[in-house]
């Protein structure tokens, strides 16, 4: 039996590329950029004035003017205009600065007569201008390959044009629920009976990070087993399954993916909960995920294993980063596996992460995983976790 850190290795030694895509800018959120964007042009693109006011040349001001005739008005949008000898410009914010001026006066600072404006304050040359490449010089790169698009990158992309953009295929992945007792969410179940959950836990949390998943229901008989899964290996990217892996009777997936040669990295981990996980590859390079069916268990492995192959796949640069927590309260184990316990994490006054142990009922026990934000990673080669000590934590909710 793996230990998780062998595991992981093992699992992450098999991510791929899924490849480029190119997408419209109003496709773009969520995705993966593969590719450098550069400015197309300095930024800002002219000297920009950041006040409404006048625009003047401080050498007339500095010759002891302090009237200065209204000379026209430079709105922002407008082509620029060029100010004549001992006059000024009234000018407006996000105008492009008047031809012959360097200094912007805000009304503020200024008193208005019939056909002049005369200065009352103090004024600094060149104040209240945004120079033109003070932010971004022209072919300066903005954005890298690896970045996850969000609110921010769009606007740099459409500041700088680009209507179409590289980004990582979109994996074509399956969520395969198994089991008898499995029925739709929208059917009123028997006494026996329960509805269908895990697969839409997953793919909630795969549409989270940009990916579309595609969800399967396939009864516990090993022929139909056998077929489906057959024909999903030929469809699909990936394949993630919640159920079927552990010892019971009906737990026919690990004899259907040798049937379908598809070879198997590992079937158990020394972790708990999650024990069960099997992960297999086919001859095709589809990975498969066997996750626990119960909830807590396949939820955490959702999380320790299956995202960091996706966004090492996606080529997501830089990943999530992995955070740590202190623990609140002494935690005692009895076997020596690695233990992943739902923690509240919460940023205290002074900026560290403490992270408060919920008892559980057991893997199971789905309704626990609303009331945390995160699993904490116990190591097995200890069996007493003391409070104050710091460790691993993998979040599945925002802190």
């Amino acid at each position: 039996m793996l230990t998780v850190q062998e595991a992981f290795a093992c699992v992450m030694n098999t991510a791929v590329d899924f490849g480029i895509e190119e997408v419209s800018i109003t496709q773009a959120h969520g995705r993966i950029l593969r590719e450098t964007i550069y400015a197309d042009r300095p930024f800002p693109p002219f000297d920009r004035v950041t006040m409404d006011g006048i625009a003047l040349n401080f050498q007339d001001y500095e010759n002891g003017r302090t009237d200065f005739e209204i000379q026209g008005l430079q709105a922002a949008g407008f082509q620029q205009q060029k100010l004549q000898h001992n006059g000024c410009i009234e000018i407006m914010t996000g105008a492009i600065l008047p031809d012959n001026t360097d200094t912007v006066v805000p009304y503020e600072d200024i008193f208005r007569n019939q056909n002049t404006f005369s200065i009352i304050k103090g004024i600094q040359k060149g104040q209240n201008i945004h120079q033109q490449g003070s932010d971004v010089k022209k072919g300066e790169a903005l954005l890298y390959p690896g970045i996850k698009i969000t609110g921010a990158e769009i606007a740099v992309l459409a500041t700088v044009g680009k209507t179409n953009i590289r980004v990582s295929r979109q994996p074509k992945i399956a969520l395969v629920a198994t089991g008898d007792e499995l029925i739709a969410i929208n059917e009123e179940p028997k006494l026996h009976q329960l509805r269908i959950s895990n697969v839409y836990a997953f793919q909630s949390v795969l549409n989270e990070i940009g990916v579309e998943a595609y969800i399967h229901h396939i009864k516990d008989d090993k022929e139909t087993l056998h077929k489906e899964f057959s024909n999903l290996f030929a469809q699909y990217d990936l394949i993630i399954c919640s159920g079927g892996v552990s010892a019971g009777k009906f737990d026919y997936i690990p004899e259907v993916l040798k049937e379908l040669n598809v070879a198997t990295r590992f079937h158990k981990v020394k972790q708990r909960p999650g024990k069960p996980l099997l992960f297999a590859v086919s001859d095709k390079n589809v990975p498969f995920f066997g996750l626990p069916g119960n909830p807590v268990s396949g939820f955490m492995c959702l999380h320790r294993y299956v995202l960091p192959w996706l966004y090492q796949s996606l080529q997501m640069n830089p990943v999530p980063v992995q955070m740590q927590a202190v623990l609140t309260k002494d935690v005692k184990f009895d076997k020596p596996l690695t233990y992943f316990i739902p923690v509240n994490v919460q940023v205290t006054s002074q900026g560290s992460l403490h992270a408060n142990p919920h008892l559980t009922n057991g893997s199971g026990d789905f309704a626990i995983l609303t009331s945390a934000n995160a699993f904490m990673e116990l190591d097995e080669k200890k069996d007493e976790f003391k409070a104050g000590e710091i460790y691993p934590v993998w979040f599945y909710k925002s802190l």
